[in-house]
């Protein structure tokens, strides 16, 4: 049967040319039940099920493995395949001669002869963001504005309402086929006003135009920063930031001036009459501050560009009509051009003209006079700084790095540069008092062999847990980590025993690491010679599409050349695992090679400029993160590991009991014990730094809740609410320093606005709204959150509740952001209960994941209408400060929770977490 299938493409093929079947696929396709099922089916039967049938079986929950049939990816890859080839292959182009046989009046060339334009077509943002083009000249390259081109009227007529150029010729002839000058036909008053937009634009002033409307905000960064002045702190002798640099971080301009800036341009570049009445002009104003102030990832549809705005509105196009004239039936007849009415046609007019504004005026121009970006703090907003200012602020930058860990290379060709080393582009981003490099590794990324490296590395990761120290990935192995902990320690914290947190950061933890030491690391790490990867496609269903494709490979490490078993790495997402039969192997010192290459020989491209990297790895690249934990990892092992656990450090106590608990999200360090002597010589030892790995901890970044002497340099990250309890926050955890119990850390939200963390699609429906807020709510459902393992009840209910409080917040902004979707109180009803049942869902099919893929056995004690409850009783909280908004939906409300009568009252835990005292921090956001 084997050979025979060999012909066809059957994934049983696969096994057999690839060298043998995975050790998953072995285990399935052996056990009893096969057995079973041949010797009651006969083996011709059961050759013809293998042969030409797809069979899916259980390796985890909702996850399968096919294991015979035609491979799944290449079955529903064909009409993928086909509609995208389709996309692209664009007809060939072929000279058409002009199918008009007589001259053709102006006006019905204009009406039937435009391009047609959709109000749903997207006007495209790309361009305005992280511009690096340094020329003040707003139309360049194939502008049709271009000074260059020389432009005339007819020709700029043609491009923006896309007449083809064989039409050209009939541009001149008005409604009674002459050419005569002393007409009233739009043939003539449309290009003086459109010569007349072409030499206004060549005028302009746009410099001193952009002076008087966006020089502002200098002055105010100046008065912040001397406000400031007298609050800055130092840490080592040194100042906290410098005072020029956090003056130009604050001196972006506002939305408004730059919609100042851009209507004063247009008033003076676009006559007056192509700008319509005073009605419309005050609409398109609207319309441009509606585009200047869209968030980084939110779209805008040429139907937002025109808004309120009328043909009625434009005398010009309203002035433009089919008559009576000599040539509107030969349009009919000779080119059938004329479908539609003549009003629709010019409300094509319309959309072609406010299109082109956009796209050609109003885009080009920001991109020219501003640096548009996101802040650190704010990644959903986006914030326009002047190219001057810009400038200044990467000049600080580059001056700092190079001070640092960069070199500039000079004297070497940039050919040379690309073909010897990688080389990636930086841009910056603005944090609140200095500017972080990011780099574009988009390139790297799709290089093969630096994806199989990032798979070993993973690999030897799960292997070799103890290589990387006291490492933790994500959650689960927090939550792993952590349950542990307190399972041995459960006697101690009956008796109320006084718990001691210290939290460190590494100062610039990847721009630290030593090239010489993570290679030697590298190296301890590659035990074998040889490593064999082996293909699986995994594929992923999709409500929104068909289907989703991501392809990764299980890695079996080999020593030599022998092909052993190899094992299926499950991930917790479902799907269908598909083996490919592909089998690829890659040396020690290919890997080591790389590895080397991408520390050692990092160029990075800024402005047009190329930098060297002497100290430091990439942290936009694959390998980072593991590197670094890996390099961390080392030191623990070598240095920390000896310090914590030696017994002269407390020789009364048993160290071979688990006292303490380290645990470091790569660079981000949590000590846990019980002896003060113990964490205050933990916190002692970091603040001292490790001269030979070059790490230093980060005076403004540490936490711990006891006094150290001589502190006064460090920052105490420490956070007390007004229900007394105090936290320490962990990478995004808030862990009580008395019970060591979790909560999610929402302070970040203290100094932003709410609306600033989302992202709006305009015109959108109920579904999309109950889509945004069950996508917020996942990060929200981990398990570590509501295990009654590590939570009493009412921190249990506290998470739940305020995660509904901000949820609710966000729906407030989301409900304001869409006004015009015009929903119900029904449906907000609908979608707000729907949130709520999908929480505890997801919370439920998380705890059962987490139990079956880690060793942790989490304990859920909730109900499913307790969390209904909470989650009315959040958004009743929340929208009772908007009241004369939703003053109809909070009458659904409290009749909704009036149904579930009074929980609280029989429930300390529901009583504990909607006491305001205790979510003290959200009546301070604003939203």
């Amino acid at each position: 049967m084997a050979d025979r299938a060999c012909t066809t493409k059957n994934i049983l093929c696969s096994d057999c040319r690839g060298g043998g079947q995975t050790g998953c696929v072995s285990e399935l396709v052996s056990s009893s039940s096969w057995d079973i099922l041949l010797h009651r089916i006969g083996d011709l039967l059961m050759c013809y099920i293998l042969r030409h049938s797809s069979i899916f079986l259980p390796v985890k929950k909702n996850v399968f493995f096919q294991v015979t049939g035609l491979p799944l990816n290449v079955l529903l890859q064909k009409p993928i395949f086909t509609s995208t080839m389709g996309k692209h292959q664009q007809p060939q182009s072929t000279k058409q001669r002009c199918p008009m046989s007589g001259p053709i009046c102006f006006d019905c060339l204009l009406l039937n002869s435009s391009k047609s334009v959709s109000v749903d077509s997207l006007i495209s943002r790309h361009a305005v963001f992280y511009n690096r083009r340094t020329s003040y000249n707003i139309f360049h390259g194939n502008h049709i504005l271009n000074k260059r081109k020389r432009p005339d009227a007819l020709s700029l007529i043609r491009h923006i309402y896309g007449i083809k150029g064989c039409c050209a010729k009939f541009m001149r002839y008005d409604c009674n086929g002459s050419t005569t000058t002393n007409s009233n036909c739009s043939h003539l008053w449309l290009p003086k006003l459109m010569n007349k937009l072409i030499s206004n634009s060549k005028r302009c002033q746009y410099k001193k135009l952009l002076l008087k409307h966006c020089s502002v905000n200098s002055k105010v960064g100046a008065k912040v920063a001397k406000n400031h002045s007298k609050a800055q702190y130092s840490f080592g002798g040194k100042s906290a930031c410098n005072d020029q640099t956090y003056v130009q971080l604050e001196a972006y301009s506002t939305h408004q001036q730059v919609v100042s800036f851009v209507w004063a341009v247009l008033t003076r570049i676009i006559p007056e009459l192509l700008l319509g009445n005073s009605y419309s002009k005050r609409a398109l104003r609207i319309n441009i501050w509606k585009f200047i102030k869209l968030r980084r990832f939110e779209t805008f549809h040429l139907s937002d560009c025109i808004g309120e705005l009328k043909v009625s509105h434009y005398s010009w196009i309203s002035n433009i009509g089919l008559s009576d004239c000599f040539c509107s039936a030969l349009m009919e007849k000779e080119i059938g051009l004329s479908n539609g009415s003549e009003e629709q046609k010019r409300q094509n007019l319309l959309h072609c003209w406010i299109g082109w504004m956009f796209s050609d005026i109003v885009i080009p121009l920001v991109q020219a006079y501003f640096y548009v970006t996101e802040r650190e703090s704010r990644r959903y907003e986006a914030f326009y700084y002047l190219n001057t200012v810009w400038r200044d602020l990467t000049s600080s930058a580059l001056s700092s790095l190079n001070r640092q860990n960069f070199k500039i290379l000079r004297g070497t060709s940039r050919k040379a540069i690309r073909r010897s080393c990688f080389s990636s582009r930086v841009r910056f981003v603005p944090k609140a008092k200095d500017m972080r490099p990011l780099v574009n590794l988009k390139a790297q990324s799709k290089d093969g062999l630096l994806n199989k490296c990032h798979l070993i590395l993973k690999k030897v990761r799960d292997e070799n847990p103890e290589m990387f120290g006291s490492s933790v990935f994500d959650y689960n192995n927090v939550h792993q980590n952590l349950c542990d902990f307190l399972s041995s320690v459960r006697s101690h914290l009956k008796e109320k025993l006084k718990i001691y947190v210290v939290v460190a950061d590494v100062s610039k933890a990847f721009d630290c690491i030593s090239h010489d030491m993570v290679l030697k690391v590298v190296d301890d790490v590659l035990k074998y010679d040889n490593y064999v990867l082996r293909k699986c496609t995994k594929v992923v269903c999709n409500r929104s599409k068909n289907a989703i494709y991501r392809f990764g490979s299980n890695v079996s490490i080999s020593n030599g050349n022998d092909i052993c078993d190899f094992s299926i790495q499950l991930s917790s997402t479902s799907g269908i695992l598909v083996d490919q039969g592909k089998i690829s192997s890659i040396q020690k010192k290919a890997i080591q090679r790389l590895i080397s290459e991408q520390v050692k020989c990092n160029i990075f491209k800024i402005g047009q400029n190329f930098y060297s990297q002497q100290v430091g790895i990439a942290q936009g690249s694959k390998l980072s993160p593991n590197l670094c934990s890996l390099y961390y990892g080392h030191l623990e092992n070598s240095v920390l590991s000896k310090f914590l656990y030696d017994g002269k450090i407390n020789s009364d106590e048993d160290v071979s009991a688990p006292k303490s608990l380290l645990m470091r999200f790569i660079d981000d360090f949590i000590f846990i014990s019980f002896s003060k002597e113990h964490a205050l010589n933990f916190f002692n030892r970091v603040r001292r730094g490790f001269v030979y790995y070059n790490c230093y901890m980060n005076d403004s970044k540490y936490g711990f809740n006891f006094e150290v002497a001589n502190s006064e340099h460090c920052c105490n990250r420490i956070y007390r609410g007004d229900d007394g309890f105090s936290f320490i926050p962990w990478s995004g955890l808030l862990i009580n320093c008395e019970t060591l119990e979790i909560q999610a850390d929402y302070t970040r939200y203290l100094d932003i606005l709410i609306s600033s963390t989302i992202t709006v699609k305009m015109h959108s429906s109920t579904k999309y709204l109950q889509s945004k807020l069950c996508h917020y709510m996942r990060p929200k459902c981990h398990p570590i959150f509501y295990d009654s393992m590590i939570n009493s009840p009412g921190t249990v209910r506290l998470n739940i509740y305020q995660a509904f409080l901000l949820c609710a917040m966000k729906f407030h902004c989301y409900v304001r952001s869409m006004a015009d979707a015009n929903m119900s109180k029904l449906e907000l009803l609908y979608i707000i209960k729907r949130t709520f049942r999908y929480m505890h869902s997801l919370i439920i099919r998380r705890i059962q994941d987490v139990e079956l893929q880690y060793n942790v056995h989490p304990v859920l004690k909730l109900r499913r209408k307790e969390t209904m409850w909470l989650g009315l009783s959040a958004y009743l909280r929340v929208l009772q400060k908007k009241q004369s908004r939703y003053k109809d939906l909070l009458a659904l409300l409290r009749e909704e929770i009036g149904t579930y009568g009074h929980l609280d009252h029989d429930s300390d835990g529901l009583r504990y977490a909607v006491d305001d005292l205790h979510s003290s921090m959200f009546w301070k956001f604003k939203f």
